[in-house]
């Protein structure tokens, strides 16, 4: 972490093919791999000591509890924030699309609550487009969504540590998202069990018709 990431050289096999390592990481004027990736051998080391010890090859991971500390990108390389003008606008153009003249009732539905799914849930896109009926559910009362895995149904998580049980949003509730699922169950004829009925699958998953 602190020897080798910071110093390793960017496309070191293809510009160094001939260098061990130790002498690859002793070339002063050699670009070195940014943050992002070195983030990114970081979490391979440890998913594959997480592997061994499933696998009874070691007893334990030694990078358990370890972190990237500064593997941030650059200000000027992240990806901006929503200010609360671009969502007010972002919002209020959802609420205007029955009054625009092409506008299709069919697909209304996932391209209003997907949003605001995305807004107060905190969900990837296609953790929302792939919802089923299924995955609505109460514990205790309480209105909840499951983020899993399915073969079957074409459903998939970025890691295994996606996968889990969130409680609806209370905005959600009372924006009527309860009354929507139901009106959903009851579609008479309802070709599948998704939650969004308009939406297809792709290799890429759910997500295509909102890109």
């Amino acid at each position: 972490m602190e020897n080798i990431l910071p110093n390793y050289p960017k496309n070191r096999n293809k510009k160094y093919p001939g260098l061990t390592l130790a002498e690859a990481l002793d070339l002063t004027d050699a670009e070195k791999i940014s943050s992002k990736t070195q983030k990114s051998y970081f979490d391979d080391w440890k998913a594959f000591l997480n592997w061994c010890v499933t696998c009874r090859t070691i007893p334990f991971n030694p990078m358990e509890g370890l972190t990237m500390e500064g593997s941030e990108l650059p200000k000027d390389q992240q990806k901006k924030r929503f200010s609360s003008e671009d969502l007010t606008l972002i919002f209020q153009r959802i609420a205007e699309m029955p009054t625009q003249k092409r506008f299709f009732r069919e697909l209304y539905a996932f391209r209003y609550w997907i949003p605001i799914f995305a807004l107060y849930q905190g969900m990837r896109l296609n953790e929302i487009c792939q919802l089923h009926l299924e995955d609505v559910f109460a514990i205790d009362g309480i209105p909840c969504l499951c983020v899993t895995v399915d073969e079957e149904k074409k459903q998939k998580t970025k890691n295994r540590q996606s996968r889990r049980v969130v409680p609806i949003h209370s905005v959600l509730l009372k924006l009527g998202f309860l009354q929507f699922y139901l009106d959903v169950v009851a579609l008479p004829d309802r070709p599948n069990s998704q939650l969004f009925q308009k939406l297809t699958f792709t290799i890429s998953g759910y997500q295509r018709k909102m890109g």
